[in-house]
């Protein structure tokens, strides 16, 4: 669920780590729910067989259209409007967090992938080095929300759900999907550093949560 294209260095890492992630998509189909204008399967277009991404914005879906991505109008929430068994990978970045029933779209994730197929998934994690600073001088964890209007100028995210490292594992395990690999974006110290993270210890401090999990039938 992508607003612009004018992506922050942060945004680009994030994407670069699960562009790492995906493997092999040559003939593959993958599907990006909440796809937003395709940032990171717009870039695969080259390399798979079919590229089908889901919104709920036409904004949206006319920039990943305009990349080579196959797009279809739907909510989510209400499910997933394509066949069982029916794609290769399915990617759902920066999604989760703004869903309502986690539980049911998980659901149809396993539903429409095919067997042995992936799930490339990432969120915020609320427990980020820089959102446990933020608790201790009394401020809120990065992406916690109060209200639906703007404050101080800034964007409300949307989020409605909140992860963490152990909380993300324990979903897709009750879900039935087999963790093959966890990384992070950045770990940040706020006001002082903002550290690339490309190995797969304390992921749990960084950013952004990205995993990469294989469905179990």
């Amino acid at each position: 669920m992508h607003e612009t294209e004018n992506y922050t260095p942060q945004t680009l890492i994030r994407f670069k780590r699960t562009l790492s992630i995906i493997g092999n998509t040559r003939g593959k189909t993958i599907l990006d729910i909440g796809c937003g204008p395709a940032p990171i399967s717009g870039r695969l277009v080259n390399k798979a067989d079919v590229i089908i991404g889901i919104d709920l914005l036409l904004e949206h879906l006319r920039l990943a259209r305009g990349k080579g991505v196959e797009c279809i109008v739907a909510d989510l929430d209400e499910g997933l409007p394509l066949r069982s068994n029916s794609v290769d990978v399915v990617l759902a970045t920066e999604v989760l967090e703004h869903i309502y029933d986690t539980g049911f779209l998980l659901s149809e994730v396993r539903r429409v992938l095919k067997p042995l197929g992936l799930l490339i998934l990432s969120v915020p994690n609320i427990c980020s080095l820089s959102s446990r600073m933020k608790v201790l001088i009394g401020e809120l964890p990065s992406g916690v929300e109060y209200d639906v209007e703007t404050i101080n100028g800034k964007r409300r995210a949307g989020h409605i759900r909140a992860f963490n490292k152990q909380i993300l594992i324990a979903l897709l395990k009750k879900h039935k999907f087999e963790i093959e690999d966890i990384r992070t974006d950045v770990i940040i110290i706020p006001k002082f550093l903002s550290l690339p993270w490309r190995f797969k210890v304390m992921t749990n401090l960084g950013e952004t949560i990205i995993v990469r999990a294989r469905v179990v039938k």
